[in-house]
């Protein structure tokens, strides 16, 4: 696998491989620890500069690794980073998996020369995994009809992330991302400002860290809500099915989404949610459902669909139900995972 060890998408996916009995390589920039995998730094350096860096030494070193390591199969993530390097080195064969921001901006494919380096990656591939059928659809459109392009979504550990007890009284409203514009926090706390007035026992979770959070406290401040709001900061993902247990609703207000796995993670703890339509998000919450799909950056529509979950019980609890059904049905990780595998030895034959 060429990857960033780090990121919890590469841990699970390479946990799993290895965990199915294969030998598991992973060249990054960035060193990390995986259980029963072996990971290869091919970074130099450090802070900002280190990954500039990084990059073409991997593009300059990864050859030599590979024919020492003889692998059966390539695994690159993310398209215009280790997928381009891959491609320029000549691995064989080659698997990229699209992860969303390497490919689409918003709801369309990223123009201009990210959009040409994306075309001529995807075209020289054995296949291509992505999230989504959104994505496949952006796939298609940029590398054209001869692509192998396989969704294979980034599932969820239903027997982990499961419902809990009543979260109990008032009403809870979840949010579990980066503070980031993409992910568009400042509408959420501009419609919880309005829900907040007419519901005392409304609540808000900031689960979070990003360059938006000064900013977003000023403004809570501002419209009244502070002390009605809880920064609790990036919560580890180990943390995560405990904390969504105690929520009510997950709010996603993104402005741009390529799957959505915190939204089939709540949906799995059997919680609705009140989402930005955007994206590979209709993926997973089906509107009226599994939850309330609103336009993105609108306060008003955002606040209105918390309001109706607030004031109905009943409905929280038929949609949760739903929800977790259709992660069962659509997202479980076990069988996410015999898809993944099955794309990947087809390509390595």
């Amino acid at each position: 696998m060429l990857a960033n060890a780090r990121s919890p998408h590469t841990r699970r996916w390479a946990e799993a491989l290895a965990g199915r009995g294969w030998e598991v390589h992973v060249a990054s920039i960035r060193p990390a620890v995986i259980p029963a995998v072996t990971v290869h730094r091919v970074g130099v350096g450090s802070g900002l500069i280190g990954p500039l860096l990084s990059y073409p030494w991997m593009l300059l070193t990864v050859r030599r690794l590979a024919r020492r390591i003889r692998p059966d199969l390539i695994h690159a993530h993310y398209s215009v980073t280790h997928g381009a390097i891959a491609v320029l080195a000549r691995l064989r064969p080659l698997v990229v998996t699209v992860w969303g921001s390497d490919l689409v901006g918003g709801d369309r494919p990223v123009p201009g020369p990210k959009r040409w380096l994306n075309r001529f990656v995807l075209r020289r591939v054995r296949a291509v995994t992505v999230a989504s059928e959104f994505l496949a659809g952006a796939v298609g459109e940029v590398a054209g009809p001869g692509a192998s392009v396989a969704v294979v979504p980034f599932g969820v550990d239903t027997t982990v992330f499961r419902p809990g007890s009543d979260p109990g009284e008032g009403f809870r409203v979840g949010f579990v991302k980066h503070l980031r514009r993409r992910y568009d926090p400042s509408t959420l706390v501009e419609g919880f400002a309005r829900l907040a007035a007419a519901e005392p026992g409304a609540s808000l979770v900031m689960a979070g860290s990003g360059p938006m959070l000064g900013r977003l406290r000023r403004r809570a401040r501002r419209l009244g809500v502070a002390d009605r709001i809880e920064w609790l900061g990036e919560v580890p993902h180990e943390e995560v099915p405990a904390l969504m247990r105690t929520f009510h609703v997950l709010a996603n207000p993104s402005r741009s989404e390529s799957f959505g796995v915190v939204l089939a993670e709540a949906g799995a703890t059997g919680i609705p949610a009140a989402a930005s339509a955007v994206g590979g998000v209709t993926d997973v919450v089906v509107d009226g459902e599994t939850g309330l799909l609103v336009p993105p950056g609108d306060p008003h529509a955002l606040a209105a669909a918390l309001a109706r979950l607030a004031a109905d019980p009943e409905l929280r609890r038929s949609m949760g139900e739903a929800a977790r059904r259709r992660v069962r049905e659509r997202f479980e990780w076990s069988d996410c995972v015999d898809r993944m595998v099955a794309v990947l030895e087809e390509a390595g034959r």
